[in-house]
């Protein structure tokens, strides 16, 4: 039988854009949320609900164990605050320290557009003519995180950052172009499908192209 991927953050729509990429492909997944019983719709043919927390690598190893991949798309909100104050900035670094620990072969980050480089070369994220100051904070926890990642040896993992123009209203064209970090203007404004996001995510977790890396996914 054909190891699972285990999908970190399945219950948002990046994830079950990722779960449903994968039961179309016939490939059994762990859909790991941390309140089982809110996603009951997530179970279903080939698909095993299991309970995970980011920040606990115990309950995540537990969760993922015997997975040939991970898909990490979990975020910590529903939507962004009101306010980040108290807001974990190590966040993301320890949901990627938790992932390290569970041995999984290989990792997919869903990444975020403001942890791309800029056309002058510095981060979306520090520029507020492009992104939000107010949401700054959450983006450089991303950004830090990712760093994080780079630091760690051993590990094969992926940042895939799609454009602000990612949508579950975008029709879905079953196509996608995977460029170098930058935040190409000319392709940042064309939306892209939660499905063709979760098509390019499979595609690296079943044929690699790119290891410890970090890629920007635009429609094609």
């Amino acid at each position: 039988m054909t190891a699972p991927i285990a999908v970190l953050g399945a219950g948002g729509r990046a994830g079950r854009a990722v779960v449903a990429e994968a039961v179309r492909r016939g490939q059994p997944v762990v859909a790991i949320v941390r309140e089982p019983a809110r996603h009951d719709d997530l179970r279903g043919p080939g698909v095993t609900l299991a309970a995970g927390d980011a920040l606990d690598p115990e309950s995540l190893a537990s969760a993922a164990a015997g997975a040939r991949g991970l898909v990490c798309a979990v975020t910590p909100f529903t939507a962004p605050p009101a306010s980040f104050d108290g807001f974990d900035a190590g966040y993301y670094g320890r949901v990627f320290a938790a992932i390290a620990a569970t041995g999984v072969a290989r990792t997919v980050v869903v990444g975020l557009f403001a942890t791309l480089r800029a056309p002058d070369g510095g981060l979306v994220l520090d520029d507020p003519a492009l992104f939000p100051a107010a949401l700054r904070p959450f983006a450089r926890a991303h950004a830090d995180g990712i760093e994080r990642l780079r630091a760690t040896g051993g590990t094969d993992w992926l940042v895939l950052s799609p454009p602000p123009g990612l949508s579950p209203d975008a029709e879905p064209t079953g196509r996608y172009l995977l460029a170098e970090p930058v935040a190409d203007a000319r392709r940042w404004a064309q939306p892209l499908a939660h499905a063709d996001l979760a098509t390019a995510v499979l595609d690296e977790l079943d044929h690699p192209t790119a290891r410890c890396a970090h890629l920007a996914v635009y429609a094609a």
